[in-house]
């Protein structure tokens, strides 16, 4: 390429950069391209080209405000429809870039965080459903974004947050635990969480062959056990006891369910 061509070259991508600055300028606030330049920051290496810069600042701008307006329309609603009900407090600073899959973004709060992503809108998570989550490493972990509120569950008293990979559930009885994967596919099969309540997080059984959940009752009386089987996914009923998981004076079937990998 001669020297003429390069000359010609730099001046188109040096009005096409300031053309997108002025873009910029004109559609974002000042504080967003900021926050967007930030954030950029983390994704790019320090030699990144000026025109890429530009281009991925726009959309990383672009992103950022509507996970601004998303964000703080579910806090606005949450805020001034829940009544009584939980809420999520006082914001602890601005919107920030999420970790995981794909490009999203969290705002935490007193209780909880409300997180954004394109394709799956805004979902506040909070109580002991976040506690959970954040304990296995939140949108970085292997649950991945939220996909809804907490919703109730179909036995009186639960509550549930569904993930990309996975569900937490939380009952007074059992606290909040997480259930995913063939395991998840199995339990629903049998009903969910009719069938019982998990009272564990998916764990290695004791031979180091399979994984499995431990599930709890919570709708009957009775006090039963199950025991794990190597079988792939199977639920073996046994005659054995095991102490009752107790709230105050009531009490909950346990059942165990199991797979092999």
């Amino acid at each position: 390429m001669t020297v003429h061509a390069n000359h010609h070259l730099r001046v188109a991508q040096r009005v096409q950069l300031e053309t997108r600055q002025q873009r910029m300028m004109e559609t974002f606030t000042e504080h967003e391209i900021d926050a967007g330049a930030a954030l950029l920051s983390r994704v790019l290496p320090d030699d990144h080209d000026a025109t890429i810069d530009s281009s991925a600042v726009t959309h990383l701008v672009s992103e950022l405000a509507a996970a601004t307006r998303a964000i703080d329309k579910l806090f606005l609603s949450v805020s001034f429809l829940a009544g009584d009900g939980p809420k999520p407090g006082e914001p602890h600073g601005g919107v920030v870039l999420g970790g995981g899959d794909g490009l999203g973004f969290l705002r935490r709060h007193d209780d909880g965080v409300i997180y954004w992503r394109r394709d799956l809108g805004a979902h506040w998570v909070h109580g002991a459903i976040h506690a959970r989550y954040a304990a296995h490493q939140a949108e970085s972990g292997f649950l991945g974004y939220p996909t809804t509120e907490e919703l109730t569950t179909s036995v009186s008293g639960g509550r549930v947050t569904h993930f990309e990979h996975g569900s937490i559930y939380w009952h007074p009885v059992t606290g909040a635990f997480e259930i995913h994967g063939l395991i998840r596919t199995k339990w629903l099969a049998l009903g969910a969480e009719q069938f019982g309540f998990p009272t564990t997080d998916e764990r290695p059984t004791a031979d180091g062959i399979g994984r499995f959940n431990d599930f709890c009752d919570v709708a009957h009386g009775a006090t039963k056990a199950g025991a794990s089987s190597t079988a792939p996914l199977s639920v073996t009923p046994t005659p054995s006891r095991r102490p009752s998981a107790r709230t105050g004076s009531g009490s909950a079937e346990r059942r165990r369910t199991s797979d092999t990998r």
